[in-house]
């Protein structure tokens, strides 16, 4: 199946080209400029979100509006809009100057069943082992990456709000736009190799536990996104992922509680 991926992209990818211009395209050149466009893409938009992410002076501009407190919810949620926005809408908004439509990075609906057990089988295992991980010190002090003691049903659902959006523009840019983009001209397991890399590479500020994980899950999600056609395994996945820990933790943290108040309170 992977050895004939490469060809049905390209068939695809002349067939929608002509459709759009009415004449054969220059095949050589629409070709070579897809992986460009796909690592330029990836480059531009995570460096714009790191430097927001990371910006000390916008935080503290922040704390001394709204608060500790707030702050240490909305700073992340910011942090997440801004994932999305540089690493999914704005790509996705680039591709309209390429001859690449969305259903060619995997963002489409089909092999429905396959991917929905695929996303039931990946869940079971993520919560199993997240089960056995949340609970440790080292997860403790990095999740939930909102550093709140007291969690309402509010804050619970703005956080998972923020996880889902910032893990579309996530999966967007790596398992959508710099894979399906870069195997034309690279190849698939050259791709996924790049891919697996540079996965890796942006889990380095988390610690070498997350880092080294994130290579065989890097590996997994690459495969069953060709082999399903679509991202959604691998978003679901990582929702899941993201998620369940993020619930455990809370729940495992001794300095954290959800509190759920009664109408009658």
């Amino acid at each position: 199946m992977l050895r004939t991926y490469k060809a049905l992209f390209l068939q695809g990818f002349l067939i929608e080209s002509i459709a759009k211009s009415g004449c054969m395209p220059v095949i050589h050149d629409s070709v070579e400029l897809l992986p460009i466009f796909a690592v330029t893409a990836f480059t531009a938009g995570y460096l714009l979100y790191s430097f927001i992410a990371g910006s000390r002076i916008l935080k503290s501009k922040m704390e001394v509006r709204l608060g500790t407190e707030k702050t240490n919810v909305y700073w992340i949620l910011l942090q997440k809009l801004a994932g999305f926005l540089f690493l999914g809408l704005l790509p996705a908004l680039a591709m309209l100057m390429m001859p690449v439509t969305l259903r060619q990075v995997g963002v489409s609906f089909v092999n429905i069943p396959q991917s929905l057990l695929w996303i039931g089988g990946m869940g079971a295992v993520i919560v199993l082992v997240n089960l056995m991980a949340a609970r440790k010190p080292g997860n403790l002090a990095m999740y939930p990456q909102m550093r709140i003691t007291r969690w309402t049903p509010k804050i619970l659902a703005i956080s998972s709000m923020g996880w889902m959006l910032y893990l579309l523009g996530y999966e967007f840019i790596f398992r959508g736009v710099l894979l399906f983009l870069c195997i034309p001209v690279m190849g698939v397991w050259p791709s996924i190799v790049l891919n697996v890399s540079l996965y890796a590479l942006v889990h380095l500020p988390k610690g070498p536990r997350e880092t080294i994980a994130s290579i065989p899950m890097g590996l997994i999600l690459c495969l069953l996104t060709l082999k399903t056609g679509t991202i959604w395994v691998a978003y679901f996945s990582h929702v899941i992922l993201a998620l369940s820990n993020e619930y455990l933790s809370i729940h495992f943290h001794p300095e954290m509680k959800l509190e759920i108040k009664s109408k009658g309170s």
